[in-house]
């Protein structure tokens, strides 16, 4: 199964509730679901290959996009006793400019990451730059509609 990444537009209000209790404001935001006017993202298991994208080994400042993905799931009591889930709440004012960011990663950029990739045993995976790829036009589509929106952003990584 996998932790995974579910993201939703929210009203700054509901920002500012969620900073002292993400679930209602999550339950909310998961009801409007498809409504028009409001937009919800999962990036699945992409959301660690999305930060490595925004925050590339040996950068001291992350990119704002970093911003649309950063956490982790904790494990307070230990790895067997399970994790706890990491909330993220991005203020409207600051949507637009990890907007502008995300949008400005190309195709060649996933290709030219994709190609560095190593992993435990120093192989690179074939089917990772189309996975990332379509995570991230995901994540594109989904802060530029949040931003022309005026929207804030709750995420949850679970």
């Amino acid at each position: 199964m996998g932790i995974r990444y579910y993201g939703w537009a929210i009203t700054d209000e509901e920002a500012a509730e969620a900073r002292t209790d993400p679930w209602p404001v999550i339950r909310r935001a998961d009801r409007r679901g498809d409504e028009p006017g409001w937009t919800n993202t999962c990036f699945d298991k992409a959301w660690p290959l999305l930060q490595r994208l925004f925050s590339p080994e040996g950068v001291r400042q992350p990119k704002p996009g970093y911003e649309l993905v950063a956490g982790d799931v904790t494990y307070p009591y230990g790895y067997l006793e399970g994790y706890e889930p990491y909330v993220g709440v991005i203020a409207r004012d600051r949507v637009p400019t990890i907007a502008r960011d995300v949008a400005s990663v190309s195709r060649s950029d996933v290709r030219l990451f994709c190609s560095g990739l190593r992993y435990g045993d120093q192989q690179v995976r074939r089917d990772d730059e189309g996975y990332l790829a379509y995570y991230l036009a995901e994540a594109q589509t989904f802060t530029a509609d949040a931003a022309a929106r005026g929207h804030a952003i709750l995420y949850l990584i679970r």
